[in-house]
């Protein structure tokens, strides 16, 4: 079952991806406080002893807070029972990836790389207005759901490295000849279906940054960043893999 939101914990507060109304939230250090234990799915009674133990604090004074908690989560349409907490500080180090060069059209010369065939052109592009269409009908949960279902091919590939570098580039001209705007998650979701269909398992990643709060979305292939800046692992926690 995949979940409808997924937290990430920082040392100023936490990250909330709320999947299924597409949205990105801050939460301050007592709301993540609040969140963890109500994702626990403990009696209401032992999380304000615990909590009031725990910080020294009135009782009463801990009962009204999470109340008022429990009222605005209420009211945006979260569930902490139905989520997963992903704990950490404010960013990644010595992420693997960063042990690896950049790909061709990245900070590199782009005259290494082969131009993308037209029919794999065509596949990005019908694949940004099938993403693009679940995100405009359904929403990001929806999408995500689809990524993570959709199988690899199992194939002996010969030349993985031209391969890859093709699928990528293809999906980069899709972006060019769309109409509209693609998001980096519809362009990520589309470049790991591609690889997975001609056999390569790669992961779709969506990560956010606590300051200034925003989300991000990329391609990996064996831990290594394949359709953005290797950099970025260290600019986004990673909140989910698919």
């Amino acid at each position: 079952m995949l979940l409808k939101s997924k937290l990430i914990v920082t040392e100023d507060g936490g990250v909330l991806l709320d999947l299924e109304n597409d949205r990105l939230l801050k939460l301050n250090p007592i709301g993540v406080v609040f969140w963890q234990a109500l994702v626990g799915a403990k009696p209401e009674g032992e999380i304000v002893e615990d909590l009031a133990r725990s910080y020294g604090i009135d009782q009463e004074r801990v009962q009204e807070d999470l109340h008022a908690f429990q009222a605005r989560i209420s009211e945006l349409g979260l569930h902490p029972q139905k989520d997963a907490i992903s704990q950490g500080n404010n960013g990644p180090t010595n992420h693997p990836s960063e042990l690896l060069p950049n790909y061709p059209w990245y900070a590199g010369s782009r005259d290494r790389v082969a131009a993308a065939p037209v029919l794999l052109t065509a596949c990005g592009l019908a694949g940004l207005f099938a993403f693009d269409c679940i995100l405009s009908l359904l929403s990001m949960q929806s999408l995500c759901r689809v990524v993570k279902a959709w199988p690899t091919r199992r194939k002996v590939l010969k030349n993985e490295g031209s391969l890859l570098h093709k699928i990528c580039r293809a999906v980069e001209r899709s972006c060019v000849w769309y109409p509209k705007k693609a998001l980096c998650l519809q362009r990520s979701a589309v470049t790991t279906c591609m690889l997975r269909i001609a056999g390569l398992a790669a992961e779709l990643v969506i990560g956010a940054q606590p300051m200034p709060l925003q989300a991000h979305a990329w391609v990996e292939l064996e831990g290594a960043v394949i359709n953005d800046h290797k950099g970025v692992t260290r600019v986004y926690r990673v909140l989910a893999r698919y």
